[in-house]
């Protein structure tokens, strides 16, 4: 089930508070974002995921209809160059481990991790 608009937009807010602005946030695939961070390393984008998966949940979205319990966050990690050469190596290495976390209830799975 989707998230309302409105909750969606206060969590993305909230992401943005965060990322960098050399960082890339952008829609992926139906329901999902994806987050490139350049010159960044697998440890600190997983503090980075870390940072998004409290900042989101820290705080109610309860008046936008939405309770926490109900937020369901997966991360999926991968980076260059052990996870792939290309940026569709990469993608496809993040949303696997991205699958991964929704289907172990684990928040932050990285690519190598699975591998």
């Amino acid at each position: 089930e989707c998230m309302p608009l409105s909750a969606a937009k206060t969590a993305l807010d909230r992401v943005k508070g965060i990322k960098r602005e050399i960082d890339v946030l952008g829609h992926f695939e139906t329901f999902d974002f994806a987050m490139i961070l350049p010159q960044t390393a697998t440890r600190s984008a997983g503090i980075v995921a870390q940072r998004i998966l409290e900042r989101i949940k820290g705080e109610e979205i309860a008046s936008l209809g939405v309770s926490n319990s109900q937020i369901n966050i997966a991360f999926g990690l991968a980076s260059y160059p052990q996870d792939g050469k290309t940026a569709g190596a990469i993608m496809a290495a993040a949303a696997e481990a991205k699958k991964h976390a929704r289907k172990t209830s684990i928040a932050i799975v990285e690519y190598k991790a699975m591998t």
